[in-house]
């Protein structure tokens, strides 16, 4: 028998379809699906935009293979099962070296798929490699284009930042230039020294500039004097402007119409603030101020005191057979409305109180920032309030007035901390 009878015989034990797997319509079929599956993946790994997507799609490479392999050990089983019974039957038949030469035959017939399969895995595998370094380079791209994004936006904020630094160094130097003005309109020391033997003030603005001043009149040919604390409305640039409009004010009212009644000069101020601002029009702004203002009568020892939403605190000189914490703080009240704002009544006529001292007495004339400022007391943060604040004053009270003043502002700084100051504080103290 020949080697061709001998094939005829071994592809003759198996089916059809058997047949048709190791023929050559089967292997042109094997190469075309081979072929299908070769586009699908190139066509999936290269289409794949996203880097999630090119990594799922790569599974798909060692598909051809896995499918070569499947075939080609179907094959290979079928042919080592088939030869022996082949055998078998035609023993006599079949030449010894026909035999190895089927079994060469079977097995490279089997062999065929992986051939294949291998060979486009590995095609799949090097297109993989180009689209892979693709990727990896898109990514680079991507990565140096939002570097240079991210670069150029810096370099905006850069120069943006500098030119708000620079912007804010102006702002912050035209404000500091502006606290120089605001400090020349107030009295100095050594003028007020001229008439007060003993006094202390305390002014601590929010911000460079501040709403709260304070304010000195020496009545002319005299030992008297006027002395007052004002609270404008708002603090900062406009509390400062607030404050020089109303310094401009008093300065007219006493120095040129020597008005020197407290409750006149209210009544004055009044008017013309609403008049400067004009405020009698429903659409302008109702700023104003709060104001205590005293006219010391040194020859009749005798304060005559006004005030508008703002008080006057007086402490008698204590008896020396008492103790000091026996001494009392007196408040003498001012009138319960504003200088300037909103005017309801027809004419705004404000109170003047007349009250006797006696040498070593002490007056106060303080805003309500000192009271409104935030403190922590036992672990929680709270208002200073004016009670706490009274309390202070009788504590220090027996003290000379500079002693007084350091001890006032070291307790308000421990108990404010690091808490921010949140208004203008203004306090005048004066022994009679």
């Amino acid at each position: 028998m020949t080697f061709l009878e001998a094939i005829k015989l071994l592809i003759g034990n198996y089916s059809f379809s058997e047949r048709f797997m190791f023929s050559g319509f089967f292997a042109h079929i094997v190469v075309i699906i081979f072929l299908i599956l070769l586009i699908i993946g190139i066509k999936l790994v290269f289409k794949s935009k996203s880097r999630k997507k090119f990594w799922i799609y790569s599974i798909f490479i060692p598909l051809p293979f896995l499918f070569g392999v499947f075939g080609s050990f179907f094959g290979l089983a079928k042919t080592i099962q088939s030869i022996p019974y082949i055998l078998s039957e035609n023993i006599d038949k079949i030449k010894i070296e026909n035999i190895n030469l089927m079994y060469i035959y079977g097995i490279r017939n089997s062999l065929g798929p992986i051939y294949i399969g291998g060979l486009e895995t590995l095609v799949l595998i090097i297109l993989f490699l180009i689209s892979l370094n693709k990727q990896e380079k898109k990514m680079e791209n991507i990565i140096l284009e939002r570097t240079n994004e991210l670069s150029n936006a810096n370099k905006e904020m850069e120069e943006q930042s500098i030119l708000i630094i620079e912007k804010n160094t102006k702002l912050t130097d035209s404000i500091e230039y502006a606290s120089l003005i605001q400090n020349s309109i107030l009295p100095r020391n050594e003028e007020i020294s001229q008439y007060i033997k003993d006094f202390f003030i305390i002014w601590k603005p929010k911000d460079i500039v501040g709403g709260d001043f304070y304010w000195f009149f020496p009545i002319p040919n005299s030992q008297n004097y006027i002395i007052s604390e004002i609270d404008c409305t708002g603090h900062g640039v406009p509390g400062a402007f607030m404050s020089m409009t109303a310094n401009s004010i008093l300065n007219n009212i006493v120095r040129e119409k020597k008005i020197y009644e407290p409750d006149k000069i209210l009544n004055l101020l009044h008017k013309e603030i609403r008049y400067t601002l004009r405020q009698q029009s429903r659409e302008a702004q109702q700023d104003g101020m709060d104001i205590s203002i005293c006219y010391i009568d040194v020859n009749f020892q005798e304060i005559h005191f006004s005030g508008a939403m703002q008080h006057l605190y007086f402490i008698k000189k204590g008896d020396r057979r008492k103790e000091i914490g026996k001494r009392e703080i007196e408040r003498i009240r001012g009138n319960r409305f504003s200088i300037g704002g909103k005017q309801k009544e027809e004419e705004r006529i404000f109170t003047k109180h007349t009250i006797r001292y006696d040498s070593g007495n002490i007056i106060y004339l303080l805003s309500d920032g000192l009271a409104d400022q935030k403190v922590r007391i036992d672990g929680k943060e709270t208002r200073l309030k004016i009670k706490r604040v009274k309390e202070m004053l009788l504590k220090y009270c027996s003290l000379p007035m500079a002693e007084q003043k350091k001890k006032i502002e070291e307790e308000l700084a421990e108990l404010q901390g690091e808490i921010e100051q949140r208004d203008d504080i203004v306090m005048v103290g004066v022994k009679l």
